[in-house]
Order: C-alpha cells, then structure tokens, then sequence
C-alpha cells in the first residue's frame, strides 16, 4: 500500500489483466519527456512486486524497455489521455 501511495495509484480501479489488449507501447521521439529517475523508481518498485504478484512480470518487463527515454505515454494510465 505504501508503494501505491508513494505514485498516487493508491485509488486506482483494480484490474484484472495489467496491460490492455491490443495495447502496444513504443518510443515516442517527439512526446514530453518525464523524470527518468521517477520513472525508474517506479519500474523498480513493480519489479520488488513480482517477487509475490507473478501476473504483473510481463507489464514490467514492457514498461521497463523505456527506462532510459521516457515520455509522458509511458507514464500514462489506463483510459487516460
């Protein structure tokens, strides 16, 4: 709880399935970029979760590829612009 708190998703909607069907992130050159270490703080911190939630493993692994350039897409939330 204390992690969702930290990133304000502590009052997200659950789901199911972590990433959305048919949903594909790719490098976005031209997107507004965002704080790479907050960015990495967040990856890491869903990395510490796979150790005991197992379904989030491919999310991060997707998300993860982005670390080193990420844009404001990468940090978006599900249903939002």
């Amino acid at each position: 709880m204390e992690v969702l708190e930290r990133f304000g998703i502590d009052k997200s909607n659950s789901v199911h399935y972590p990433t959305a069907p048919g949903q594909k992130l790719q490098k976005d050159h031209d997107g507004m970029k965002i704080d790479s270490t907050y960015y990495k703080q967040i990856v890491g911190s869903l990395m510490y979760f796979t150790a005991t939630q197992p379904n989030v493993i491919f999310a991060v692994i997707l998300i993860s590829r982005y670390m080193e350039h990420p844009t404001k897409v990468h940090l978006q939330k599900q249903g939002r612009s």
